[in-house]
């Protein structure tokens, strides 16, 4: 709770005590968080890194008529809509991309390759292995494997001090309840320096769990926030 007796803050000012300001009392200056780093900021449940560029190699996302950002409610309405129960095609992209391990592989597939799928195997069979696949049988061990980046970015709120190793305990605890629940929940970190322990705000298009700095969070607040994550995110 934020010090609201006048005598007793000028003596813990004194003393060189502050108390933590609440959201509330946030000072204009410090309203907006910011962008600290030049890192990647938002991560994914469906990829531990989503890529910047899905190159949509094999017309998944087109032939459903969606973007690559779609989600997976928006993926079963393209479905629906285009009569894709009466497509073989339609509805094998769809439990492709329905497949949040699956979806992961394909999106970090880079230009110029193929998905190694049904389809083009059965390509490969009748014209001969003549395409650069992304994913060959030699690459099975670690095709779902996506490398972590070497520099995180975060987001700042009133404060300007970030730890990263705060941040990352934090952002692999969000996903562990993110990630046995749903697929393609992107979010971003940041350290706030408020009196709440953590809060969850939107930050342009990006949803952004805050911590506070110092704070250890426990299994029952990650558990809280990333809640918060996937109800914002689904807005």
């Amino acid at each position: 709770m934020a010090i609201r007796n006048v005598a007793l803050a000028r003596t813990l000012k004194t003393i060189g005590v502050r108390a933590l300001p609440s959201l509330a009392e946030t000072p204009v200056d410090q309203a907006r968080p910011f962008l600290v780093g030049e890192g990647v900021v938002a991560c994914s449940t469906c990829v531990a890194l989503e890529p910047l560029l899905v190159f949509d190699t094999n017309r998944y996302y087109r032939d459903l008529g969606v973007s690559t950002r779609a989600t997976r409610k928006d993926i079963k309405r393209a479905y629906l809509l285009l009569d894709g129960q009466s497509s073989t095609r339609l509805t094998y992209v769809a439990s492709q991309l329905l497949d949040g391990e699956i979806r992961a592989a394909y999106d970090a597939t880079p230009l110029g390759s193929l998905f190694l799928d049904d389809y083009v195997a059965a390509m490969l069979q009748k014209f001969g292995n003549v395409v650069d696949l992304a994913f060959s049988e030699d690459h099975d061990a670690t095709r779902n494997q996506v490398a972590e980046p070497e520099v995180w970015g975060h987001y700042g709120w009133g404060t300007v001090v970030i730890d990263p190793d705060q941040m990352a305990a934090w952002r692999e605890m969000l996903m562990s309840h993110l990630g046995d629940t749903t697929a393609g929940v992107r979010f971003a970190v940041g350290t706030h320096g408020f009196n709440e322990p953590w809060s969850v705000q939107k930050v342009g298009f990006v949803v952004v769990a805050f911590l506070r700095g110092g704070y250890d969070a426990t299994p029952e607040v990650a558990k809280a926030a990333a809640a918060r994550v996937q109800q914002l995110h689904d807005r």
